[in-house]
């Protein structure tokens, strides 16, 4: 979507080395094939983040606009940066014990309530315990 190329050009902009941008450039079996190579893969509620745990990589999920309890990747809820729980009460008033199974925060401001920290943080977790470098490939997520 024009949203995603727009994320994905300032994510360019910020970046000291310019990653390779191939938003909108593969199939699915182009991006299974790409996910199969990497060592990680950091993503919101989507496709991809499914397709990553089938590559056999840990998926950093980001959660604010849906339940990581309910639409997480299976294999991965220790890599979850959730702020749907803050999300919820912020935008809908309400608490995830409290709220109906399934319900979404509809907010466009619901993903900014996670920051850059948050998600370093697991990046650091996950190199730490894999005993991995950047250069190197993660291990299986079942095997973390």
């Amino acid at each position: 979507s024009a949203a995603e190329r727009e994320a994905g050009e300032t994510i360019m902009r910020l970046c000291r080395v310019p990653p390779v941008n191939l938003i909108g450039r593969t199939t699915l079996k182009q991006l299974l094939a790409l996910l199969e190579r990497a060592r990680a893969l950091i993503t919101p509620d989507s496709g991809p983040a499914h397709m990553g745990t089938a590559a056999g990589i840990p998926v950093i999920g980001l959660y604010a606009s849906t339940n990581p309890d309910r639409a997480r990747p299976y294999l991965s809820e220790q890599w979850v940066v959730s702020r749907y729980r803050e999300a919820l009460w912020k935008f809908n008033g309400t608490t995830p014990e409290k709220a109906r199974w399934g319900t979404r925060v509809r907010n466009p401001e619901a993903m900014d309530l996670i920051q850059v920290e948050d998600v370093t943080a697991r990046i650091d977790h996950l190199m730490q315990i894999s005993g991995t470098s950047p250069e190197s490939r993660v291990p299986n997520p079942g095997s973390l």
